[in-house]
């Protein structure tokens, strides 16, 4: 009998050498596993087989292992069970192997092999931007996930400059320079969180205001720009001042501008202590060659003495010829004629001569445009109702009254079948055509409104439209020769609404996507001061008014 068990033992034990045995886990610092060495060895009274344990792959520096009391007495007498706890992280997995042997079958020895693999810890550190002035201090607060009790999560940190900002390893951060820096906090589970930091001057320039927003130069002239530099007590009051185009006109380091050139440029006085707080000047250089042309005309002649006469006695400025071209094109019987723009370079916005502009006609910002077609006229009743059938107009009885009551959206599939009957490209005009037009183009004298700073000149408007619009063309043309782009109706842009930028722009289209359409130029029912070239307004696209219209442009 004393035999047979013998021979089961080591049959057994022949078993599991061939089938061998293996396990993964997770583990964190402090984490403990328990492992229950599988019990093969039979026990008879007579003869007691005692079980030795050797483990490979285990680093003291990682791993610690403690055996436990057997946990079935009844069959076994060494020890079975293994409590292996993490000690310190580490990267990646490792493998262990427990081999056990018994005394009396040496040659059948078991092993189990454990797939180890180390828990992440990461760390988030609050703020993850901060901003100190020089010599000033914050405390970084972290956080573990998961938490650092449990895991035995610890974090150093570290800065990418200490010129700039120096960080103790409580993580408190020194602002020591000007400039910025990467505070890095890193786990002993070898992952990382950071912070950006900028270190500003401790009393920054919080605004500059120029004397002018806008200077008119003769070539040769030159004029100080008066800056005012706030809080009175900046770290750093000086400025660097620099001109968009030196042909049009120079500055000096104390504000001076020297007109060198026709033409536009923005003058720019910036602050020195790295806010990037600026204000900006646009500045026009007019020829003087020019300076005796007084009725625009190409010619200095006694006509321009008579020309001035006539403005100092009525206070009526001179209008420059409208020499532009036209093109017309007709519809079901229906005329209407497309003036040529030639493209050219302006100010667009809150002008000097803009009376009270609101705060979306700024800042005054410099534009070129390339040369396009803009209408005439209004798009009239008549003209939509050739294209489209109907009438949407709420003013009717006279077909050369502007069409009104249709939506931005309206619009759109009205210029989409203007096209379709005439082969053409017509479409609505950028916010910027539109106010390059309105105020004269290259032509422009720098009138408050289409044509004049008399309104009644050339605008239909609440104290002279009887509360209701009138045929288009029956006031005085602008420099170009278009009618009606101050009052009767406020015309429809592409443009998607938005804020003005101060840099100079080419071609500007709008941003591309938004919630309100620009309409430009005033209504019937307006005051003067919403039918002023700068003035803008935003509407719905799917909104309808009888007060808004459209103006073709291609």
């Amino acid at each position: 009998m004393k035999h047979f068990f013998r021979f089961l033992c080591l049959l057994v034990m022949i078993c599991y050498s061939v089938s061998g045995f293996s396990e993964t886990t997770s583990m964190r610092v402090g984490d403990s596993y328990t492992i229950i060495l599988p019990d093969y060895f039979l026990y008879h009274y007579e003869t007691s087989y005692f079980k030795q344990y050797t483990w490979s792959g285990i680093d003291a520096a990682y791993f610690n292992v403690v055996y436990s009391a057997s946990h079935n007495s009844s069959f076994s007498v060494g020890y079975n069970v293994a409590i292996l706890t993490l000690k310190q992280p580490f990267q990646g997995t490792k493998t262990i192997k427990c081999i056990a042997v018994s005394n009396n079958a040496p040659d059948y020895p078991q092993t189990y092999t454990y797939d180890i693999t180390c828990g992440s810890v990461d760390v988030a550190l609050y703020p993850t931007v901060m901003t100190l002035p020089v010599g000033g201090s914050q405390t970084l607060q972290w956080q573990f996930n998961p938490s650092n009790t449990q895991y035995g999560a610890t974090a150093t940190f570290s800065s990418s400059n200490q010129n700039v900002a120096m960080v103790d390893f409580n993580g408190k951060v020194t602002a020591t320079g000007l400039g910025t820096a990467t505070i890095t906090a890193t786990t002993n589970y070898f992952t990382t969180a950071t912070c950006q930091v900028t270190v500003k001057h401790p009393y920054p320039v919080t605004s500059i205001t120029l004397g002018e927003s806008s200077l008119e130069l003769n070539e040769g002239e030159s004029r100080i720009l008066a800056a005012t530099v706030l809080p009175s007590n900046a770290s750093v009051s000086s400025l660097a001042w620099s001109s968009s185009n030196h042909q049009v006109a120079m500055v000096s380091s104390d504000g001076r501008v020297t007109a060198m050139g026709p033409g536009y440029c923005t003058i720019t006085a910036m602050s020195k202590d790295g806010s990037n707080i600026k204000a900006d000047c646009i500045v026009h250089v007019t020829s003087v060659s020019n300076a005796g042309d007084v009725n625009l005309d190409g010619n200095i002649s006694i006509a321009d003495v008579t020309t001035l006469i006539d403005y100092l006695l009525t206070g009526v400025p001179p209008v420059q010829p409208t020499t532009t071209n036209t093109k017309t094109y007709t519809i079901g019987g229906v005329t209407f004629t497309m003036v040529d723009v030639e493209g050219g370079t302006f100010m667009m916005g809150a002008t000097s001569e803009q009376d009270d502009p609101n705060d979306r006609e700024k800042p005054v910002h410099i534009v070129s445009l390339s040369s396009y077609s803009i209408g005439q006229t209004e798009v009239t009743q008549a003209l939509w109702s050739a294209v489209m059938g109907t009438n949407p107009s709420g003013f009717t009885g006279n077909m050369q009254n502007p069409v009104e009551s249709v939506s931005w959206d309206d619009c759109q599939e009205f210029i989409n079948r203007l096209n379709a009957m005439t082969g053409m490209t017509f479409r609505l005009p950028t916010e910027a055509e539109w106010e390059y037009a309105a105020r004269g183009g290259n032509k422009s004298q720098g009138f408050k409104y289409a044509g004049s700073n008399i309104i009644d000149d050339v605008c239909w408007y609440t104290e002279n439209s009887g509360d209701t619009t009138h045929p288009v063309a029956t006031k005085s043309p602008n420099e170009l020769g278009l009618y009606d782009m101050s009052g009767n109706v406020f015309e429809w842009c592409q443009d998607w609404s938005d804020s003005y930028s101060s840099e100079a722009q080419t071609n500007p289209t709008g941003p591309s996507t938004g919630t309100y359409r620009v309409a430009r130029g005033g209504r019937y029912s307006r005051t003067p001061w919403y039918c002023r070239v700068a003035y803008r307004v935003f509407y719905n696209p799917t909104s309808k008014s009888d007060g808004t219209g459209l103006r073709l442009a291609m």
